[in-house]
């Protein structure tokens, strides 16, 4: 754990090269970050001992200096580096996040791959992809940016779609138990030749050949509440209200018969076990219905993203910009998705004086326009209708 009482100090620390502090926006990601609480701090790595891979796992990754002399970071969370990131044509860094990226200085020969990728410095000889959005306080020289990432979007879909058969099947799987269980019930009772009744109000009905558990007014008292509460709940409503009111009701049979007494105490076991399969077949569905939700949720949010390329200075030497546009498409027979893609480009050549910008929609068309590099500071880029577009924003903010 990093005691995160100091951080406002220790960011003062970082070097020339993180101006990009002042920025807002970067201030804003970080401090998301460092409220969260989960952190790892990677140490300074000595060139004379450089780190191939460190991972933080489920944790967010400090860099409280320049991150340099690792090839890999890698975390489940974000990754927040309060200075630059210090690579070399030989030995680029890569940083991969499922969270954000958060660069208060700038980045020489990276690799970053996030949710969102924020820069507050330049980018020199990096390549940035981004799931939803890239932003650089500063200039952008010779680069290469990827917005619409969708990988872990693909992976999400089909692991909430796998876990939803499989807990489909366990639910169908606990359905048939309780049919029999209802069934093999009433046949228990009526071989005793004695008129039991088991009847509970709307919770119990004992008819039909059947004796059938409906828990829907029991979870309508306790709304709101968890399936481990709500089992604790019904163990003891059972205990405490449910037999005694089937002992009640059956007294008569049972006094002064031992041996129906015995058997009878069988039969309200039996029905024990009928309630908490009935429980465990609800909770099923329940948990059916939660996925299905977020699996339309995750398809929905994937067909509907808006990306953007945020740039705060010039465009210099070389640097291109793919947008993705994921296409998912169901399969009706087992439920599966495929997933496709479009791409929409844009190369912009920038000489110092002038700016070259060669676009290609998803569609193919292709456009081309010079412009002078101041005309191309503080720009948005974004997808419309398949085509790549700008426009003077000033300052990039993070989304």
């Amino acid at each position: 754990m990093v005691d995160t009482r100091n951080q406002s100090a220790n960011m003062k620390r970082t070097g020339s090269d993180s101006a990009g502090i002042q920025l807002p926006w970067i201030q804003s990601a970080s401090d998301a970050i460092l409220r969260e609480g989960r952190l790892t701090e990677l140490p300074v790595i000595s060139p004379d001992a450089p780190l191939s891979v460190f991972d933080g796992d489920d944790r967010d990754i400090l860099v409280q200096d320049d991150l340099a002399f690792v090839h890999i970071v890698r975390s489940e969370r974000s990754v927040l580096v309060q200075g630059s990131v210090r690579g070399t044509l030989e030995h680029p860094v890569r940083i991969e996040a499922k969270g954000d990226i958060v660069v208060f200085g700038s980045i020489h020969h990276a690799q970053l791959s996030a949710r969102r990728v924020l820069v507050g410095g330049h980018s020199c000889h990096c390549q940035v992809t981004a799931a939803h959005q890239a932003a650089f306080g500063g200039t952008l020289e010779t680069g290469r940016i990827i917005a619409g990432d969708y990988e872990d979007d693909r992976r999400r879909i089909e692991s909430c779609r796998l876990t939803m058969e499989q807990v489909y099947t366990q639910t169908e799987s606990v359905a048939r138990r309780v049919t029999a269980e209802e069934k093999r019930l009433d046949k228990t009772c009526r071989a005793l030749r004695i008129p039991l009744d088991f009847n509970v109000g709307r919770l119990v009905q004992h008819a039909n050949g059947r004796v059938c558990v409906d828990l829907r007014s029991f979870y309508g008292s306790l709304e709101g509440r968890t399936d481990e509460q709500l089992e604790l709940a019904l163990a003891e409503f059972f205990a405490k209200g449910v037999i005694g009111v089937i002992t009640r009701t059956n007294r008569k049979y049972l006094v002064n018969y031992p041996a129906r007494e015995k058997v009878f105490m069988q039969l309200v076991k039996s029905l024990r076990e009928l309630f908490e399969a009935v429980f465990e077949r609800d909770r099923l569905r329940r948990r059916v219905d939660w996925l299905a939700s977020r699996l339309e949720h995750l398809v929905d949010a994937l067909c509907h993203r808006c990306c953007s390329v945020d740039v705060g200075g010039a465009i210099a030497g070389l640097t291109s910009m793919e947008f993705i546009v994921p296409r998912v498409v169901q399969q009706p027979k087992d439920g599966s998705y495929d997933f496709f893609h479009k791409t929409a480009r844009l190369e912009v050549h920038g000489d110092g004086t002038a700016v070259e910008v060669v676009s290609a929609s998803t569609d193919g068309g292709r456009a081309s326009t010079t412009v002078p590099t101041a005309e191309m500071e503080g720009m948005r880029f974004v997808l419309d209708d398949g085509r790549i577009q700008w426009e003077s924003v000033g300052e990039p903010v993070g989304a």
